[in-house]
């Protein structure tokens, strides 16, 4: 809002955007779509009104919101349950909010092992599915690392509920299979499914890691068996 705008004139918000003339006391215009900042977080930015003949109005500060990353849960609450056919949900003292806990600490672990290993987060840079893949995708890895994590958990805790003592091979066999399958995945076994131009190498005399390349000479990223991040 203001006075004696211009039909022609540009907002700028810093950089000069597109802008819709209302009337000499009104302009619209939107912030940048691609004004980056840290999620969760604000910036203060300066705003102001280009005239066709190149002056400028005065810089008025507005506060830009940027939203908070959400972490990717990779699984949900039903198939986490279902990995525990003994359990009801809505029944005790194990809520629906403690299972989301759960799913989010399990998940912050998964996600960190990716980024140990400096695959990506992102699923555009994934290995993409088609009609030739006869594994598991991605996803479908994290979301079983997760589900069998959880599951765990929640075994464990109606077992120290409702046992009288000694191990529920329940909840043995789900932590088992989360320890085996978040060791593959540190170990670099899923390696190809999150960075398909990687290649996992055995290293010696002559080959190091990192000396992998491309038909065209280029090189690329190799991580070596075993290595640690």
């Amino acid at each position: 809002m203001g006075s004696g705008f211009n039909p022609a004139a540009q907002v700028g918000c810093p950089a000069l955007v597109d802008t819709t003339f209302t009337d000499s006391t009104s302009l619209q215009a939107a912030i940048p779509a691609d004004l980056d900042g840290p999620a969760g977080a604000s910036m203060l930015i300066a705003v102001f009104v280009r005239n066709p003949d190149g002056s400028i109005s005065n810089m008025a500060q507005f506060t830009v919101l940027f939203a908070a990353s959400v972490l990717q849960s990779w699984t949900t609450l039903d198939k986490v349950v279902g990995e525990v056919p003994a359990f009801t949900r809505g029944i005790g003292s194990i809520t629906d909010d403690t299972l989301r806990t759960w799913i989010k600490s399990i998940a912050q672990t998964v996600s960190s092992c990716l980024l140990r290993r400096g695959l990506p987060l992102d699923p555009a840079q994934w290995q993409q599915p088609s009609a030739l893949n006869a594994y598991q995708s991605p996803a479908d890895v994290l979301e079983m690392i997760t589900r069998y994590g959880a599951a765990a958990r929640l075994a464990a805790a109606i077992s120290s509920q409702f046992s009288s003592g000694g191990e529920n091979p329940l909840s043995k066999n789900l932590a088992d299979a989360y320890a085996r399958e978040l060791k593959l995945l540190s170990g670099g076994d899923y390696d190809k499914l999150f960075l398909p131009a990687a290649a996992t190498v055995e290293t010696g005399q002559l080959v190091e890691a990192g000396d992998v390349f491309t038909a065209n000479g280029e090189s690329e990223q190799a991580f070596t068996k075993g290595q640690v991040f």
